[in-house]
C-alpha cells in the first residue's frame, strides 16, 4: 500500500475512533500528529513545517502569506504533506478538568463567514499542488476538512459569489475564482488548481455531537 494511502487510513481511523470533541484546529493538529506518530509506521511526524516561499518559481505562490504545513509525514523514501481545517459552530459539552466535572460549556467558537472557509480549503489543495510540482520527495499530499456546520456539505447557489468553491459531495472543477466580477475578497485571490477534484462527505459522532469531514488526496 502507498505511504499515503497509508496516512488516510490512518487518519480515517482516527477521526471514527478518537470520540472527543477538538477545541480548535491546533488541538487537531497536535492530536493527529501524535496519534500518527504513535502508529510506529512511519521514520518521521512533523508538525508546522516551514517552506520559503522563495523555493517556489516566480508568479506560483500567489498570497502573501509563508508556507507552513500542517503536519508532514516521512515513510518509504517519500514526504506526505497534510493540510488541516476545521471549521466550527458554537456548541455546549460536558466538560471535566482535573479529574472534576466543571458542568456544561461552550467549547467551541462560533466561525462563519463559510465562504471563506471554503476559499481557504481549496487554496491548501492548491499548496499541496505546488508543493508536489517543487519537490521530487513529495509525490502526494492530503487535505482534511472537519466541521460541525453542516452547510458545508451543502451545494452553493448558481448565483452565490463563493460558486466556485463549493464543497457538497461530488466532482468540482479547477476553476476557483470568485464569482459577479469580484477579482479579490481579503487577500484571497482567484487561482486555479490542476485538475478537478471529487469530494465525499462522512459522518462521525464524536463525544455525542454530529461531525462532518472530508479527506483531499492530492
Amino acid at each position: 500500500m502507498a505511504l499515503v494511502d497509508d496516512i488516510i487510513a490512518d487518519i480515517d481511523r482516527y477521526l471514527r475512533g478518537c470520540g472527543r470533541i477538538h477545541f480548535n484546529e491546533r488541538d487537531l493538529q497536535i492530536r493527529l500528529a501524535m496519534y500518527l506518530r504513535a502508529t510506529g509506521r512511519y521514520d518521521d511526524v512533523d508538525v508546522e513545517y516551514y517552506v520559503p516561499r522563495s523555493v517556489f518559481p516566480a508568479g506560483a505562490y500567489i498570497w502573501n502569506t509563508e508556507m507552513k504545513v500542517d503536519i508532514v509525514v516521512k515513510g518509504q523514501g517519500e514526504y506526505v504533506p497534510i493540510e488541516l481545517k476545521y471549521k466550527t459552530q458554537t456548541i455546549g459539552a460536558a466538560l471535566t478538568r482535573f479529574d472534576e466535572y466543571v458542568g456544561t460549556e461552550p467549547v467551541l467558537k462560533n466561525q462563519a463567514a463559510q465562504n471563506m472557509g471554503k476559499y481557504d480549503f481549496w487554496k491548501d489543495v492548491r499548496r499541496l499542488e505546488l508543493l508536489r510540482r517543487r519537490f521530487k520527495a513529495v509525490r502526494h499530499g492530503v487535505v482534511l476538512f472537519l466541521t460541525n456546520d453542516k452547510s458545508y456539505t451543502k451545494a452553493s447557489r448558481a448565483s452565490a459569489i463563493c460558486a466556485n468553491f463549493a464543497m457538497d459531495e461530488g466532482h468540482h472543477s479547477a476553476d476557483k475564482s470568485w464569482a459577479g466580477g469580484a477579482k479579490e475578497i481579503q487577500g484571497r485571490p482567484d487561482f486555479k488548481l490542476n485538475r478537478g477534484y471529487d469530494l465525499e462527505w462522512h459522518s462521525p459522532t464524536l463525544a455525542g455531537q454530529q461531525y462532518y469531514y472530508t479527506i483531499v488526496r492530492v
